[in-house]
């Protein structure tokens, strides 16, 4: 036994995208029936159709199938219908015993516009975090796709965006933000693939306008923009927070490099002098150095090197500090 549905699109409609949601209740109890759902013809070899068998089915199955309508590519410029085949083999002994025994299949079906781009023009405000997603969001967004957004803020407030999820096919589909109203300009941002934000993106106007493009092949997770408005004043008094706090960060890193180099140079010094002088003359000349760097204790230290060698050399040699200089 085989039965056939066609369940045609919607004729009248401006939305290019659709999607057809397909809710089923059967039960198929023999193994040579199953119900075939196609987005195409299923009489020919199509990858756009699903098969539900005993090994898969239960009391109820959703499905959905999105077709699309696109204007100057002829082949997907027609929406296609979808097709439901059910199809169940009798077997000998069952015809015997009950020819008669019944079947039922129900199914409910619903064509939905899908990806829209949504409200234009979106208010930011001072107080609250607003959120723009991807059309369809948290659905992946559709093919050819082309949206745009301005997002506006009080006078004297900026644009504060922060980006918490991002996922687009790389180099493909494409996530533009403007710095005011005009989209010819140079763009703030172009963002394409799977990335990460850890900082804030901002506007110098009250308005941030935004694009968003996607090509005919891949459909990703899409994105999600919180957006808000901040006075001038506390975005300047913000960055100055973060500029200082890089500063501070940084300081202790800038001091060990000072003191390293303190040292290195005062140690070269140190040795081209020596390395001037005749070698008997090369520990006067270190001594001579040394105290003009350290008054105090070399003062005393060599006045009780004098004592000694004035006492005795046995005190002499206890005492005597000695410099080594390696040629």
């Amino acid at each position: 036994m085989d039965c056939f549905w066609k369940i045609e699109p919607l004729k009248e409609s401006s939305e290019f995208n659709h999607r057809l949601l397909v809710k089923l209740n059967l039960s198929l109890s023999d193994s040579t029936e199953f119900v075939e759902i196609c987005a195409d013809n299923f009489l020919i070899r199509n990858p756009l159709c699903h098969r539900l068998d005993t090994s898969n089915v239960g009391i109820e199955n959703k499905l959905e199938f999105t077709v699309w309508q696109i204007p100057g590519l002829p082949y997907l410029d027609k929406i296609g219908p979808v097709y439901i085949w059910y199809h169940r083999e009798l077997s000998p002994q069952e015809i015997i015993n009950n020819p008669n025994i019944p079947r039922q299949i129900n199914f409910n079906y619903e064509w939905r516009g899908e990806c829209k781009c949504g409200e234009v023009h979106l208010k930011a405000d001072n107080n609250n975090w607003n959120v723009l997603y991807s059309p369809d969001h948290p659905e992946n967004y559709c093919p050819s796709m082309s949206c745009s957004w301005l997002l506006e803020a009080p006078e004297g407030y900026y644009i504060v965006v922060n980006i918490s999820e991002f996922y687009t096919e790389a180099d493909h589909d494409f996530l533009a933000l403007f710095d005011g109203n005009d989209t010819n300009q140079k763009h703030m941002e172009m963002l394409s693939g799977m990335i990460t934000f850890k900082n804030t993106i901002h506007s110098t106007k009250n308005i941030m306008a935004i694009l968003f493009n996607s090509d005919i092949s891949i459909q990703m997770g899409g994105f999600a923009v919180w957006y808000r408005a901040v006075k001038n004043d506390e975005l300047l008094q913000n960055q100055q927070s973060t500029e200082l706090s890089s500063d501070n960060s940084s300081s202790p890193h800038r001091l060990f490099l000072f003191m390293f180099f303190t040292l290195f140079a005062v140690i070269g010094i140190l040795f081209i002098i020596a390395r001037s002088n005749p070698t008997n003359n090369r520990f006067t000349t270190i001594e001579n150095i040394f105290r003009r760097i350290f008054p105090t204790a070399w003062t005393r230290m060599f006045n009780e090197n004098e004592e000694e060698e004035e006492g005795g050399g046995e005190g002499r040699n206890q005492k005597t500090i000695r410099i080594l200089l390696f040629n």
